[in-house]
């Protein structure tokens, strides 16, 4: 109990007496931060007109690379159906084959016949 009295009363003594040069200490925060605002300020604002620039160039980069089109499209694999909305993969043609097709009535991705 005694210790508790005790670092009250430096509690109330240091707010008591702990900010006796009250006007000068403020004058000196009013300027550091006029000062450290003011660069700051300057500061951030030229690295937002960067960032903008650099967001305005990566936009028009993307913008033609998604025009053209650098992704292969999905397509299907060997005797699978396929049809004017589903492409074979790049070396298959789709043909009606003996096999599958006479049975679906649909043509078959497959690989080319030469002939």
């Amino acid at each position: 109990m005694k210790t508790i009295i005790v670092f009250l009363s430096l509690l109330v003594l240091a707010t008591k007496f702990g900010d006796a040069k009250e006007g000068v200490n403020q004058k000196q925060k009013k300027e550091v931060t006029q000062n450290e605002f003011r660069e700051e300020y300057l500061n951030e604002m030229a690295a937002m007109s960067l960032v903008q620039q650099l967001e305005a160039i990566e936009r028009a980069l993307f913008e033609n690379e998604a025009g053209r089109n650098s992704r292969q499209k999905r397509c299907l694999g060997e005797n699978v159906p396929c049809g004017d909305n589903i492409p074979c993969c790049g070396k298959l043609a789709c043909e009606k084959t003996a096999g599958y097709g006479w049975w679906y009535k649909s043509p078959y991705c497959v690989k080319p016949t030469s002939g």
